[in-house]
C-alpha cells in the first residue's frame, strides 16, 4: 500500500509540491522503503513523458484516418440544420445562349457561388435524351487561392435521401452524375471548416430557389 498520495507524488516529482510534504516523502525514503522506491521511479518516468507530449506532432494523414474512423455514417443528415447557404455571384442563364449551341442535345449552365472564404464553381450539364444531369465543380478558397482546398466531401441529397456522395480531388475538383430530378441539394463539406448548401436547380431554366438567394 502507497503511503502517499498520488498527487501527493506527482507534486513531489514535479518539485511542486509543499516543502512540508516533500520533506516527509524525502525522510520516508531514506529509511528504505521499496515500494515507494518503485513508485518514486514510476512518477518520474509519467512526468518525463508529460514534458515531452507537447512537442509530438503526429503525420498529417494518421490524424484524417482517425477523423474518418470516428466520423458518423450518416453525417449528412445533420446538414440540413447546419448547413450555410450559398450566395450566387454568377449565374449564365442570365446571360445570352450563342445560336450555334442553343439545339444541342447537351445543354449547360455555368454557376459562381459564395459562402466566405469559400468560392464553388459549378458546371451542370443536362442531357435530354437520357433525362441525366451532370454537375462538375470546383471548391476554392478565395482568402488563399493559391493554396488547394482538401478535406472536402460532396453530398447530393434527395430530403434525407443519399442519392450520392464524391470527395474532391487534389484540386478541389469534383464530379457528380445523376437522374433529372427537381428539389435535389448539394452538400460540401468541408472538414472543420463548415458546410455548404447549394439547392441544385430542376431545369437549366429555372431559378436556384433560396441557395442561390441567400444574403
Amino acid at each position: 500500500m502507497s503511503h502517499f498520495s498520488a498527487a501527493e507524488w506527482y507534486e513531489h516529482v514535479s518539485q511542486t509540491g509543499s516543502s512540508d510534504t516533500n520533506c516527509l516523502i524525502e525522510s520516508h525514503l531514506r529509511e528504505g522503503c521499496s515500494e515507494c522506491r518503485m513508485l518514486l521511479e514510476f512518477w518520474k518516468e509519467i512526468i518525463k513523458i508529460a514534458r515531452r507530449e507537447p512537442n509530438y506532432h503526429p503525420p498529417e494523414s494518421a490524424v484524417q484516418s482517425v477523423k474518418e474512423a470516428f466520423q458518423p455514417q450518416e453525417r449528412w443528415r445533420w446538414f440540413p440544420q447546419i448547413a450555410q447557404l450559398a450566395k450566387l455571384l454568377f449565374d449564365s442563364l442570365q446571360s445570352p445562349v450563342p445560336v450555334a449551341v442553343r439545339g444541342s442535345t447537351i445543354s449547360s449552365r455555368q454557376l459562381l457561388l459564395e459562402a466566405k472564404p469559400f468560392v464553388i464553381d459549378l458546371r451542370i450539364e443536362q442531357e435530354a435524351i437520357r433525362r441525366q444531369t451532370r454537375v462538375i465543380g470546383q471548391v476554392l478558397n478565395a482568402e488563399e487561392p493559391a493554396r488547394n482546398v482538401a478535406d472536402v466531401d460532396i453530398f447530393l441529397l434527395d430530403g434525407e435521401r443519399l442519392l450520392a456522395r464524391t470527395s474532391v480531388n487534389g484540386s478541389g475538383e469534383f464530379q457528380l452524375e445523376f437522374k433529372d430530378q427537381e428539389g435535389l441539394q448539394l452538400f460540401v463539406d468541408i472538414r472543420d471548416r463548415k458546410v455548404v448548401e447549394i439547392l441544385l436547380p430542376g431545369s437549366l431554366t429555372s431559378g436556384l430557389g433560396k441557395a442561390a438567394g441567400a444574403e
